[in-house]
């Protein structure tokens, strides 16, 4: 665009010009002040005209399409191309034919494109063409197709007082004339009529046609001679002669043969002003008039319509003698349009297309019967009158029947009857026609008449025969009898009174028989079985009533007594009675009521038990109380009811606050886990000291039981823990040692031919120490170590358990590596069956026990976050679907005895071959890794029962480490994941033996073997063993580390 284009409604033109919006100033600017595309419909602005100084700009700035002043702009289509989609226009268009449409043209019109319609070419009675083109996107329509006059139309044609229908000869086209004799409207009249077609419309003119002369006869009492037709004579002085009243001079005149006296010349009253009643067509209407003078004539506007809508023209009122006389004759008729006209031909609903017609004119559609109902045929004639088009549909005919054969019902049963060629109304009879449908009962004959080429049979001749007095056969449920029946007429019924019973015992009620066609059937719908009489208390436990009585085939719901509801239903089944119903404890659908719970709980149930809603049968609700008071009873729903279970009270007061007491050796801030309980709690003691008990009685706290002093008056609440079960000893029995105080020291028994070494000592919970069974004379050492245990629960198979247990094993070596402890012993896994209730499937446990050597002291191990790592292991290794694991803390032991033999001294070197295995100690999750040196076996192999000769290269090495002996040790081969050795001096050897282990003889790096003996150890011989020192036995049995 150029300078000065702006795109909103305000004019810019160049210096000193003046243009209309919308116009090109060619030198300069161009001044459409409108948006790029808009519709620019209904703007007020002139009509452009000066497209020749348009340029493609303008266009473009205008939208092209949608310039602000040019709707349509000029040569727009020429510039973009015909074929553009904004100039194309639909070519199917519809074209007026006669009495209906059609639809011509090509898919698509180009712009310019004309597509032209001969009407000639779609019906012969038509004339005129249809011009379409495609102008800018829109198709104009120009001309137009005509209606010819063809022989099937008639219309009135009227000479004076005659009328008459006329035809043309031949058809006369649209705008065309033609010439008929007059003496088709009477054979007296001579001359030519003409015949004029306006669009189907056809007119008679007859203004040249002539009638007969008049002969000479009397008028008004004046002889007047013959006189031509349309001839006049004027009778002077003779109109009083015509009418009693009327003066002046009348005339005469021939018309048709006819001598008529004419009173309108004659002079009389005038007409006063009024109403006069008027008839045109079929509508009869009141028409107002002036004042009139005798002669006068008043001519109404439209008065034509005034008295019927459907005619037109203006309406001449004359006065004569008084009276008004309107002239109908001057108004136009009506014209019917084309189209179809609904039509009924056989019942059969339709439409005829009729052409246009004038007033009064008649045609003939050809074959219209068929059109309306292809069963029919004729030509139906249509007349354009009251009312519109009218059809006369009496020449419509049914066509013939053929010969054929046809399926006729008679009574219940049907038959095929052959008949013959008929007409339309045509009848044939077909002798025993009734017993050929309707069976051997009937008697009769068929009609077999036609109607429009489908044959209907009339039955009503066919008759059915009678029955004679009988018996017959009736069955109910599985009993048949022959019951007597009397005679009856065809298709009537009998009631044999109480027959019912007389078949089967266990019906009453009345049989009916019924005569069809001669034959007797049995109606058993009357009979109805026995009902059923029912004890339903007996009948369903907790009933409360109801269904006392039951039809026979029916089923009934028993009353259920209250907290009951009714399953099932009881079923009577003639007489005898089935029943499937029970009444079934109903949970509690509300919560329970506070009155209740105010007495039953002395007023101290809190408000408000809204969970309780919905509680199944035999179910417990949790009960609240009021703040300061705890429950100490459930709420049981009981057949819809609630009920609080146990002795009052049911809500026990709360002990709210423990005494402000400093508690030795006790953990920070234990008091808060006893602030709001009901029955007690215990006091938290650092680990190694276990806490009292103390008891809530009556909102206040005791120690032990309600019985006890209070905790201000009582002795120490935490003292030193004393040790649970002594671990497992092999060749021992240990059953003496459990349950040690604190620093109590216990020695075990051991087996005969073994001597115990080292004792058990409990310190704060833990035993510390750990004794060894062994040979007189082995050499011994003390190391400290950890034990312990993990358990995994739920597994389905022992193969599964015992795949878990192996992914486990190699855990734990990595984990020990990570933590830097010494070595790993561990002993096979322990499956178990898991003690479950019956209504779960049995499960199976396995139990990996284990055992490290804590070297230096042990200083650095950290038990809890050993068992934290090694679950974690152990978890990402995998385990089942619902296996549950558990990993605590390893129990760390201070004084460990372990028995080391020295190995085969076939070496060159001075030195000796330490093996560390690892096993799996009994007791409590733990982890043990201990070292020993082997060298007994050695020097004694033969007395040692221990000792076994090792396989070729090296010598059975034999390891005792606390409870656990370990045979036939494999040498350590690459490759395998748990095997390791370390050196250890012969001088060490003899230095540390029976001192215990120099902590620089303990190997770090993680070493496991696994011990093929079972971690269970029976007692032996050597006696029960004993027990001394430590502090005094506490009452309570502690369980390790608190």
């Amino acid at each position: 665009p150029k300078t000065g284009c702006v795109a909103n409604s305000e004019m810019v033109v160049a210096p000193q010009q003046s243009l209309p919006v919308g116009y090109q100033s060619p030198p300069a600017t161009i001044a459409a002040g409108f948006s790029y595309g808009r519709i620019c419909t209904g703007e007020d602005c002139e009509a452009r005209t000066d497209c020749s100084n348009m340029e493609a700009d303008g266009l473009l700035l205008g939208g092209w399409l949608c310039h602000p002043c040019l709707p349509k702009p000029c040569a727009i289509c020429e510039q973009l191309g015909p074929s553009a989609v904004a100039c194309s226009c639909p070519g199917s268009v519809p074209v007026q034919l006669g009495p209906g449409t059609t639809t011509v043209g090509a898919s698509v019109l180009q712009h310019g494109e004309v597509v032209r319609v001969v009407c000639s070419e779609f019906s012969s009675e038509l004339t005129g063409e249809v011009e379409n083109r495609c102008d800018m996107g829109e198709v104009r329509q120009t001309g137009r197709c005509w209606q010819s006059c063809t022989p099937k139309v008639r219309t009135p044609a009227a000479f004076h007082h005659l009328t008459s229908m006329v035809t043309p000869e031949a058809a006369i086209a649209h705008g065309f004339t033609a010439v008929a004799a007059c003496s088709a409207l009477q054979t007296a009249l001579v001359g030519t009529m003409v015949l004029s077609c306006t669009d189907g419309v056809l007119v008679a003119d007859t203004h040249s046609c002539e009638g007969p002369a008049c002969d000479a006869t009397t008028v008004a009492g004046v002889e007047v001679a013959s006189l031509a037709d349309g001839q006049s004579v004027v009778l002077q002085g003779q109109c009083s002669q015509l009418e009693a009243g009327l003066s002046g001079d009348a005339l005469v005149t021939c018309r048709a043969g006819i001598m008529r006296a004419d009173r309108l010349t004659c002079a009389g009253g005038q007409c006063s002003a009024g109403y006069s009643e008027a008839t045109l067509g079929e509508t009869t209407a009141d028409v107002g008039t002036p004042t009139l003078m005798h002669g006068a004539l008043f001519t109404q506007p439209d008065g034509c319509a005034a008295i019927n809508p459907r005619f037109s023209g203006d309406l001449p009122i004359r006065c004569g003698n008084g009276a008004v006389v309107p002239d109908t004759d001057s108004c136009e008729p009506p014209v019917c349009a084309a189209g179809g006209v609904a039509a009924t031909v056989g019942g059969v609903n339709g439409s005829v297309p009729v052409q246009r017609l004038g007033w009064g004119s008649v045609a003939i559609v050809p074959d219209g019967c068929e059109g309306v109902n292809p069963r029919y045929s004729g030509d139906v004639v249509a007349t354009c009158g009251v009312g519109g088009t009218v059809l006369d549909l009496t020449g419509c005919t049914g066509k013939p029947c053929a010969a054929e054969s046809v399926d006729v019902a008679v009574g219940r049963g049907a038959g095929s009857i052959d008949v013959q060629a008929m007409v339309h109304g045509g009848t044939q009879v077909v002798a025993e026609g009734c017993a050929a449908a309707g069976g051997a009962g009937f008697e009769g004959a068929l009609v077999m008449r036609c109607d429009a080429m489908e044959v209907v049979a009339d039955t009503s001749a066919c008759i059915g025969q009678p029955c004679a007095v009988s018996t017959v056969d009736a069955t109910l449920a599985s009993s048949t009898a022959n019951v007597p029946s009397p005679a009856l007429a065809h298709n009537t019924t009998a009631s044999l009174d109480g027959v019912c019973s007389t078949v089967d015992s266990r019906f009453t009620g009345d049989l009916l028989v019924e005569c069809y066609a001669g034959v007797l059937t049995v109606d058993a719908t009357p009979c109805v079985g026995l009902p059923c009489a029912v004890d339903v208390a007996g009948l369903v436990q907790n009933a409360a009533g109801g269904c006392e009585s039951i039809s026979s085939g029916a089923s009934c719901v028993p009353q259920c007594a209250f907290g009951f509801a009714a399953q099932g239903e009881i079923t009577c089944d003639l007489g005898v009675v089935s029943s499937t119903a029970t009444c079934v404890p109903m949970g509690c659908a509300e919560p329970p009521s506070f009155q209740m719970l105010a007495v039953d709980t002395s007023y101290r149930a809190a408000a408000g038990h809204s969970h309780c809603a919905n509680t199944p049968h035999n179910r417990t609700c949790a009960l609240k109380c009021k703040e300061g008071f705890a429950a100490a009873s459930e709420l049981l729903c009981a057949a819809g009811s609630f009920s609080l279970q146990g002795d009052a009270p049911h809500c026990v007061p709360v002990c709210a606050d423990v005494p402000q007491l400093m508690v030795a050796n006790a953990v920070q801030g234990w008091a808060a886990g006893c602030r709001g309980v009901e029955k007690g709690c215990d006091v938290l003691c650092e680990p190694g000291w276990h806490g009292a008990k103390l008891a809530c009685c009556s909102g206040a706290f005791r120690v032990g039981s309600c019985d006890g002093p209070a905790p201000d008056a009582a002795g120490p609440l935490c003292t030193a823990a004393s040790c649970g079960s002594a671990p497992p000893l092999r060749h021992g029995d240990v059953s003496a040692c459990n349950n040690l105080g604190h620093d109590e020291t216990c020695s075990p028994s051991c087996e005969s031919g073994t001597v115990v070494t080292g004792e058990f000592r409990c310190s704060f919970g833990r035993i510390v120490g750990v004794p060894a069974c062994l040979p007189p004379g082995a050499q011994t050492a003390v190391v400290m170590g950890a034990r312990g245990q993990v358990v995994a629960s739920g597994f389905a198979s022992s193969a599964e358990a015992q795949s878990w247990g192996n992914r486990a094993e190699a855990v734990l070596v990595e984990v020990a590596a990570r933590a830097g402890t010494g070595q790993v012993v561990v002993e096979g896994v322990t499956v178990t069956e898991v003690d479950v209730s019956s209504r779960r499937l049995a499960q199976l446990k396995a139990e990996l026990d284990y055992t490290v050597v804590l070297p230096q002291g042990g200083a650095s191990f950290d038990a809890n976050t050993f068992a934290e790592n090694l679950k974690i292991g152990v978890l990402q290794a995998g385990v089942p679907s619902g296996v549950f694991v558990e990993v605590a803390a390893p129990i760390v032991v201070s004084d460990m005895v372990v028995e080391a033999t020295e190995t085969d001294s076939d070496s060159d070197e001075d030195s000796q071959i330490l093996v560390i295995v690892a096993c799996a100690a009994g007791g409590a999750a733990a982890v043990l890794l201990l070292a020993a040196l082997a060298w007994w076996c050695r020097k004694k192999p033969a007395e040692s029962k221990w000792c076994k000769p090792r396989p070729q290269e090296s010598q059975s090495t034999v390891v005792q480490i606390g409870a656990t002996a370990v045979d036939e040790m494999k040498p350590c081969d690459v490759g395998e994941k748990a095997a390791a050795t370390a050196t250890w001096s012969s001088a060490d050897t003899q230095a540390s033996a029976g001192t215990g282990t120099p902590e620089s003889a303990i190997s770090t790096t993680p070493t496991v073997t696994k011990s093929p003996s079972s971690r269970k150890v029976n007692a032996g011989a050597g006696g029960k063993g004993s027990r001394k020192g430590g502090a005094p036995r506490s009452t309570s049995s502690g369980s390790g580390a608190n």
